[in-house]
């Protein structure tokens, strides 16, 4: 039987036994390397083949740590998908990139470089710091890489794109010059978000923004102790020339020191006599006016508004209304600018209450009140965010943004799930000019150049935009008139927005703008997959340019999945520290090992946010996190509906998947028992001709037609993405149909005829097969060690790796269905469950009571009757009979006081001798009695349909296992004797 494993795969030894247990580091191990160095995933782009090409690619991650649950579910759906479309025999170039991240990344590496060496990167200098960052990223990308792999992730790494690379480069340089030119790209100040700590304008992702509900202290990057945040301060300004005062409410007290004027409402009566006057600012000695606009709201704070243009999006509006004065009264730091008293040059919320002080020394304070506000922080930095105004540049999304909303409209551009309809039209009504400089270091300086004269001095600032100064200059002296030799040309120093790459990223990821080839040959991409909380900030901005560079969408289907939330259905964030590490799922990890991480990270996180985290990990983690291997990880994601907003994620259910990975292993591993003395040539998957020629009520015919059902729905939902439903099939098709049936029915079958038992093997043999073709996509790992072990025992058509074997099609297995067949199995396996809930109930789960089966009709007789012996196996009964019944004496030849009665559905009521039930002690009874009362309950339950069809898996498992308490709790005090030895007694842990 035994033959040496094609060549291709001797990298794994799979010579020996059969392991007894189900290890994931073992299974998972090498096949990586295996796929990797034959190539399996990269395609001959020079062969003609006539193959179907699928282009994808994976949503680059940051180059800033590890990749996160959220990516681990982006790269498990992409694989998953791409799996699928390769073994139906497509060209599948699934791209792998990664992201420069911009100020993640600058941040990260700012806080290394503080916390190993001391020194900031104003100290290290430029062109060191980018050193440094290099470092970083080559470090991180080759772990990222390594994770990648480990996840299973089916992609061509010989494809790998950064987004600072010379052809990227090359990309965002073209596409800057050719908008510019176009006067799509602008210059202008602008309110901005500004973080202070980073002393860089970030983008709307990257503000968090928090709910203070009263007074509390929190931390702020740059301070030594915690500022009291959630208070309303309330001070006066006086009125010129009057004894009047105003009193003025607000949040943020150190931007009076920028106000320009004191806004009502024109229908306030309080106030409608101070309209036009003025206020005395004292600290500058300005009169500022009093002026009415109606934006102003009557029943925030005392209803007289202070306006600072320069420092709030609504105080800019009215600013720019009115003609205010615009005072930035902050540096690029976040301390104060203004040369008034001692304020000058500290921090901002430390001006904060020195003002407190000194408006209540000249009688100008009332007081500070409790206020419940939402304050906007950096992400990256922990600061307060500021809005800023600032010279920027900025990309015109009008005519784009009028272009990406008529592709959705006109179906150019579809969604999945389409509720995202509804979001892109409002986003896009709505849209606003897209912010793209930012003040870092980290990134791609923008290809703008500001036009000096030598001599004399510009009335205004000239931009140019160019890929050289050489370039810069011949094209100021044109556009300007200006003689090429009096000018210089001085690049911005500024960097784009990280996005502003990223949204170039299905043109670079193909090798444009230097392989013009490969974009004629794979764009549009076939399918964008990514979250949908970065529908906007990715999504919408490669529509966009993509479109307006090469005059067609990007893509035309985006599948958005939602995001990974924990189990109560809460963010995942340190804070709460309910984050799953995928590589602790996959490995497993101690208790004492996730708390020594959280006090490793003293020096980035507060001694309340390691106090919250230890707390979390204890609570979430009693027990740590149990080794679950890469296919448990991956299943368990996809059981999740992907479409749904929210995906809650626990280890339990990833252990639970697990479980599966473990039942699909004892199955195997059964087979491999039950043809230990069987010759290899004779063992092939059965012919559909020998199928069709299988007795309509053979119970091979039955499993057959299962997998004919289970393919047909397996690709009905690939092709839909609904991965939760294809893992349900599956799950269904292997516990319920194989393993707790086929299974138990061929262990009673191991000892009759050679030739009964060898075909009950090809049964078992055709069904694995298929069902490891199935499950690849999900479940790589084990379906090809199984695949391959398969290979070595039996004579199946084999192919090096089972991720370029055929997928299972439903034109291939059509002729194997047999619903009515399937239908009468089912009522059948109701039969068995209502069985086993009766022996409970009456105390005989141990025995093996006789059953008379009665119907009310000749064709549920007949249809049913021969399987009677399933019956009697299943339920472990010692005779079973089915009769059609003739009225209600048929039922008086059974007396009560020995026989037990259950109808069911379908007129068939389940006859039952109990005459040889064992009598309990007297002191057990009691017990006996709740027991069979819970059983009785339980095994209704597991017996219903429908439960079985919606109830989770994890629920049908914990309900299984306490019925298993129960019935070894009853046969302990039953003393029922002792159960009988299975045929192969090392398989019992599959049915």
């Amino acid at each position: 039987m035994k033959k040496d494993i094609v060549s291709s795969g001797k990298n794994k030894d799979l010579s020996g036994l059969y392991p007894t247990a189900y290890e994931p580091k073992e299974v998972e191990k090498k096949w990586y390397e295996y796929w990797e160095k034959n190539g399996f995933f990269c395609v001959d782009e020079q062969s003609n083949s006539g193959k179907q090409d699928f282009c994808i690619v994976l949503p680059p991650p940051n180059v800033t740590g590890n990749l996160h649950i959220g990516h681990t579910l982006t790269v498990t759906i992409q694989d998953c998908i791409s799996r699928w479309h390769r073994m139906k025999g497509e060209n599948v170039i699934w791209i792998p990139g990664f992201d420069h991240g911009g100020i993640a990344t600058q941040t990260i590496v700012e806080k290394k470089l503080m916390k190993e060496k001391k020194i900031t990167k104003q100290e290290l200098g430029r062109e060191q710091f980018l050193n440094e960052i290099t470092q970083w990223k080559t470090l991180t990308q080759s772990n990222i890489e390594a994770q990648l792999k480990m996840l299973g992730a089916s992609l061509d790494f010989q494809k790998t794109l950064f987004t600072l690379d010379e052809n990227s480069s090359k990309g965002v340089m073209r596409t800057f010059i050719t908008l510019f030119e176009k006067d799509l790209i602008y210059r202008k100040e602008k309110l901005v978000n500004w973080s202070g700590q980073i002393q860089s304008v970030i983008s709307d992702i990257e503000v968090d923004h928090l709910e203070i509900p009263e007074k509390k202290k929190v931390r702020i990057p740059g301070l030594k102790d915690p500022v009291e945040l959630g208070l309303m301060d309330y001070f006066y300004y006086s009125i010129v020339d009057s004894d009047e005062k105003i009193l003025i409410a607000t949040t943020r007290l150190e931007t009076m020191l920028g106000d320009a004027a004191v806004a009502v409402n024109p229908n306030d009566r309080r106030f409608a006599h101070l309209i036009g006057k003025f206020v005395s600012h004292p600290y500058t000695g300005e009169n500022l006016p009093i002026i009415s606009d109606e934006t102003v709201s009557r029943e925030i704070g005392t209803g007289a508004m202070k306006v600072t243009p320069a420092h709030d999006l609504k105080d800019f509006e009215i600013g720019m209304k009115h003609g205010l004065k615009m005072c930035d009264i902050l540096n690029d730091d976040g301390t104060i600018n203004v040369d008034i008293e001692n304020f000058k040059g500290k921090h901002r919320l430390i001006v904060r209450n020195m003002l407190r002080k000194s408006l209540s020394e000249k009688g100008l304070y009332k007081e500070a009140k409790n206020h419940s506000m939402t304050i906007p922080f950096c992400s990256r930095s922990g600061d307060i965010v500021e809005f800023r105004l600032k010279d920027q540049w900025y990309v015109d999304c009008n005519q784009m943004g009028q272009n990406a909303l008529e592709a959705v409209k006109s179906k150019r551009l579809q969604f999945i799930p389409d509720h995202h309809e509804k979001v892109w039209f409002e986003w896009f009504r709505n849209l606003k000019d897209w912010c793209i400089s930012r003040q870092l270091w980290w990134g791609h300086q923008i290809p703008a150049y500001k036009i000096l004269h030598k001599v004399e001095k510009m009335d205004k600032d000239l931009w140019v935009a160019a890929s050289s100064e050489k370039e810069a200059v011949e094209k100021a002296s044109k556009k300007y008139d200006l003689n090429p030799n009096s000018i210089t040309a001085i690049q911005d120093l500024d960097v784009l927005d990280t996005w502003f790459s990223s949204a170039l990223y299905p043109l670079t990821a193909l090798g444009w703008p230097s392989k013009e080839e490969n974009l004629k040959r794979y764009y549009p991409l076939n399918l964008m997959e990514t979250g949908f909380d970065i529908l906007f900030f990715w999504v919408a901005r490669m529509v966009m340019l993509g479109e307006h560079i090469t005059g067609k969408l990007p893509f035309a289907q985006v599948l958005l999945h939602g995001m990974v939330c924990d189990s109560h259905g809460r963010k995942m964030t340190k804070s709460l520290g309910n984050t799953i590490d995928p590589l602790d799922v996959i490995e497993g990890v101690s208790l004492e090992t996730l708390l020594q991480r959280v006090k490793d990270c003293q020096d980035t996180l507060t001694p309340e946010e390691i106090k919250l985290m230890l707390n979390a990990n204890k609570q979430n983690f009693p027990n740590g996190i149990p080794e679950c291997g890469t296919d448990g990880l991956r299943f368990s994601l996809l059981t999740h509906d992907i479409q749904n907003q929210r995906i809650n994620v626990d280890v339990k259910s990833i252990r639970i998947c697990r479980h599966f990975c473990n039942k699909i292993w004892q199955g195997v591993r059964l087979f491999t028992k039950a043809i230990e003395n069987s010759p290899r040539e004779s063992l092939t998957p059965l012919s559909s001709e020998e199928v069709l020629k299988l007795n309509e009520k053979d119970i091979s015919r039955w499993i057959l037609s299962r997998l004919a059902g289970l393919v047909a729905v397996s690709n009905m939902h690939f092709e839909a993405y609904e991965f939760h439903l294809t893992t349900a099939a599956v799950r269904q098709f292997w516990v319920q149909n194989f393993c707790d049936v086929y299974i138990e029915y061929v262990k009673s079958v191991l000892s009759e005829s050679e030739e009964k038992r060898l075909f009950v093997c090809r049964v078992m043999l055709t069904c694995i097969e298929t069902f490891l073709k199935v499950i690849s996509p999900m479940m790589p790992f084990i379906s090809e060690e199984l695949y391959h072990r398969l290979y070595y025992m039996s004579n199946i058509e084999f192919h090096p790796s089972i991720s370029i074997a055929a997928y299972p099609t439903a034109d291939k297995f059509s002729g194997w269905r047999n619903t009515l067949l399937e239908a009468d199995v089912l009522t059948m396996t109701d039969l068995i469950g209502v069985t086993r809930s009766l022996k409970s109930k009456h105390g005989v789960s141990q025995m093996r009571p006789t059953v008379v089966v009665a119907v009310e009709e000749e064709n549920t007789l007949s249809a049913l009757s021969p399987f009677s012996h399933l019956l009697a196996l299943l339920a472990k009964l010692d005779s079973v009979t089915f009769h059609l019944t003739q009225g209600q004496e048929f039922f008086e030849q059974y007396p009560q006081d020995s026989w037990v009665f259950e109808t069911c559905d379908h007129g068939i009521t389940i006859i039952m001798d109990i005459k040889e039930k064992p009598k309990p002690q007297e002191n057990d009874i009691n017990k006996l009695s709740k027991i069979r009362m819970e059983l009785n309950k339980l095994n209704k339950m597991l017996s219903d349909r429908g439960y079985r069809k919606s109830a989770p898996l994890s629920m049908q498992e914990k309900t299984m296992a306490r019925k298993a308490s129960l019935e070894a709790e009853l046969q302990k005090l039953s003393n029922y004797g002792k159960k009988e030895p299975e045929k192969i007694k090392e398989d019992s842990s599959v049915s």
